[in-house]
């Protein structure tokens, strides 16, 4: 198993459905998070991002609490949609309570269908 396949198997991560709308507010743009981790965040991108950009900015959960993360671009690939981009960044400054607190909500809320495979 590479270290990345590794990464990605170590942190547990939920899907963030459309009705949890959670933005990723940087100086580029806005992004949906799609998948939340202790430490990375899946974004939804209407651009490519190139693989180790930094994205800085804060995302507001759905009780409007404010966090701002430095992010470094991991991995992208196409989106089902078109010219959208799914992108992985690996997060810092996430406060591991808050996401733990926000993954176990979503759970609660959607079923165990909302964990992510991998």
């Amino acid at each position: 198993m590479s270290a990345e396949e590794t990464a990605r198997r170590e942190f547990f991560r939920v899907s963030v459905p459309e009705a949890e709308f959670i933005p990723f507010e940087t100086d580029i743009g806005t992004f949906r998070v799609l998948e939340i981790s202790e430490r990375g965040i899946k974004l939804d991108s209407d651009r490519e991002l190139n693989l180790e950009q930094w994205l800085r900015g804060k995302i507001v959960f759905d009780d409007d609490q404010a966090f701002n993360v430095s992010s470094q671009v991991i991995r992208v690939s196409r989106s089902d949609q078109p010219n959208h981009w799914a992108v992985v960044v690996e997060a810092m400054n996430l406060p591991m309570s808050r996401v733990v607190a926000f993954q176990s909500y979503l759970v609660r809320t959607y079923g165990p269908s909302s964990e992510s495979a991998n």
